[in-house]
């Protein structure tokens, strides 16, 4: 009788322990394909926002069409923070701007905001033309400033907008 006891517990131990390991093994399951499902989720979120915006594709050289750029964007109040060129390249160009509304607003957001006031047009020269393409307002100020990009949004919409109305000038 002991024998039978002592066997009894024993398959008792065992039949729990396959048990815990099915039920570990669904749960372990439920959690895994939860995470791929807001994996795919945030991915494809991330890919309806593009990180830079097309403005034109030119035949005038990168210096004609940097020069239309900074001026365009001085004559609707934007500030022009500096320009370089990319590993001393001539065919590229970077003109670093920003403008009050922005820079005012952004930097209230202790963590990142002032990295969000900062914003890039790029200038690639290549057989003949050159592509103009800018940092997406949206894209940015959403990475930099998390959850409080909905705070001042309106900003964020007119900042966006008067960039895209400048640069309509340009092509």
């Amino acid at each position: 009788m002991l024998q039978s006891v002592g066997h009894k517990n024993y398959l008792l131990k065992k039949t729990i322990s396959i048990f815990t390991v099915l039920i570990l093994s669904n749960y372990e399951k439920f959690i895994l394909t939860n995470l791929i499902v807001l994996f795919i989720s945030i991915t494809a979120f991330a890919q309806e926002i593009a990180p830079y915006i097309k403005v034109t594709e030119s035949s005038e050289s990168i210096n004609q069409i940097s020069e239309k750029v900074i001026d365009v964007l001085k004559n609707d109040n934007f500030t022009i923070l500096g320009t370089y060129n990319p590993s001393n390249k001539k065919t590229l160009k970077v003109i670093a701007f920003t403008r009050n509304d922005l820079k005012n607003t952004v930097i209230k957001i202790t963590d990142r905001g002032a990295l969000a006031a900062t914003f890039k047009i790029g200038l690639v020269e290549e057989n003949g033309k050159t592509t103009v393409s800018y940092t997406n307002p949206d894209y940015i100020l959403r990475a930099y400033l998390g959850d409080n990009y909905n705070t001042f949004v309106s900003t964020f919409k007119k900042f966006s907008a008067d960039l895209k109305s400048s640069l309509s000038a340009v092509g």
